[in-house]
Parts: structure tokens; C-alpha cells; sequence
């Protein structure tokens, strides 16, 4: 298998040659990362696979279905290069407290019901300047199904942006000390997409494209552990 730095040069000059993040890492991302390699190794273990692909360098756009609010750190610190900016719903910024840690992690906050442009170019902002963005395409958290219900925005900021989608399947919700699966996958390819235009016959496409790649992990997940 090719490492992630090969793969994604398909992508463009642009992508190979990204410059990394100006600032460190936030004290608050930090301690979010010693925390989570606490939770999923010991309280809710996680057994992680395909982990070579979230070593792959920056921008790239991380994507994961979503069953609980723990998925943003379970699939994070595993990226250990990079702090990963997360776009998150405007609702988190309601309480004082929260909208401080939320600001600590660099969460990029986004209006779910209505269109909103100034989330969408801060998105591609953090990407421009050469960082990870952490979407759930979804929208919120499913109980049933995996990307069945897909929001269009991610496809139109892997479009416009021109980088990576690097997809990342969680097998179900974190339990007490009940091992979960977590699959880092190859990242989609979607070359010919980008060739023929940002519109939204060719994000419907992309959405199809990442349907597909997660129909294809449930169908991985399912099978016992000597067959894969």
C-alpha cells in the first residue's frame, strides 16, 4: 500500500508542497489529546485501523460518521500532527463556558439551518493556510444508517478547496470498557470531479462517492476478525 504523502500528490502541487500550520498546538487541544489517549485505551477502548492514513500531511478535510459527541476526540488524536479544526454547530456557543473550550479547540461554528457563507470561508480559510478541517457530513448524530443523510457542504469544500477527504468509519458508540472499531481509510479519489467544475451535479457525485466508500467499511466491519 502506498504511504499517504504518495497517494495524495494525485491531488495536486498545490497539496504536496502545503506549508504546515503557523501556530502549536492550544494548551486546551493538548490536554484534549492526553485525555482521549486515556478514554480509548482504557475507559471506552478503541481499536484503531488504517492509522498510517492520519499521518498524511495537511490540508486535507477528515470525515467520520457520527454517534456520539465523543467522535470528534475519539478520530482526532490519532492526527497527532496537526490540530484538527473542527466545524460544529452554533449551538455549542450558547453556554459561556462551552464557547470558551470550544474557541480553545479552533471549532469553526456553523448555522445548521440556514446557509451559511461565513463558516463556509472560514472553512476554507483554515484549509488554505494549510490545516485539517474534521467534518461530519451527516449533520448530527445517527442511531441508524451510515451517511444515508449526507449535507452538501462537504462536498462543495472539497471541491472548491481542491484537497484530500480523508474518511474515518467509528463502528458504534463509545461503551465502558466495550472495545469499538475505528477504520482510517484511503483517501477518496476525486480527481475527474475537480476537472470538470465546482457545481452541484458534480457534489451529488461526490456525496455518491462517499456513500459508497462507507457502505463498503459497515460491509468491512461486519465481517469476523480471521476473514478480513
Amino acid at each position: 500500500m502506498a504511504m499517504p504523502e504518495q497517494h495524495i500528490s494525485q491531488y495536486g502541487r498545490s497539496v504536496a508542497k502545503a506549508a504546515p500550520p503557523k501556530e502549536r498546538f492550544s494548551a486546551a487541544y493538548r490536554l484534549a489529546q492526553r485525555i482521549s489517549r486515556l478514554l480509548f485505551r482504557v475507559v471506552y477502548p478503541v481499536r484503531y485501523h488504517g492509522v498510517e492514513w492520519a499521518q498524511m500531511s495537511a490540508p486535507f478535510i477528515l470525515i467520520s460518521n457520527h454517534n456520539s459527541m465523543l467522535d470528534p476526540f475519539l478520530i482526532a488524536w490519532k492526527c497527532a500532527r496537526y490540530q484538527i479544526y473542527f466545524l460544529g454547530k452554533k449551538e455549542l456557543e450558547g453556554n459561556p463556558i462551552l464557547k470558551w473550550a470550544v474557541g480553545q479547540l479552533h471549532m469553526i461554528s456553523v448555522d445548521r439551518h440556514n446557509m451559511d457563507m461565513a463558516a463556509m470561508r472560514a472553512c476554507l480559510k483554515a484549509l488554505k493556510d494549510g490545516h485539517p478541517l474534521g467534518v461530519f457530513p451527516e449533520g448530527t448524530r445517527h442511531k441508524q444508517g451510515v451517511m444515508q443523510n449526507l449535507e452538501s457542504g462537504v462536498a462543495f469544500l472539497a471541491l472548491r478547496a481542491n484537497v484530500p477527504l480523508l474518511p474515518v468509519y467509528i463502528s458504534g458508540r463509545p461503551r465502558w470498557f466495550r472495545a469499538i472499531d475505528c477504520y482510517y481509510g484511503e483517501p477518496i479519489n476525486f480527481e475527474k470531479l475537480i476537472q470538470d467544475g465546482v457545481d452541484k451535479a458534480n457534489c451529488d457525485k461526490l456525496l455518491d462517492l462517499i456513500r459508497e466508500r462507507y457502505q463498503q467499511f459497515a460491509a468491512a466491519a461486519e465481517k469476523p476478525v480471521g476473514a478480513r
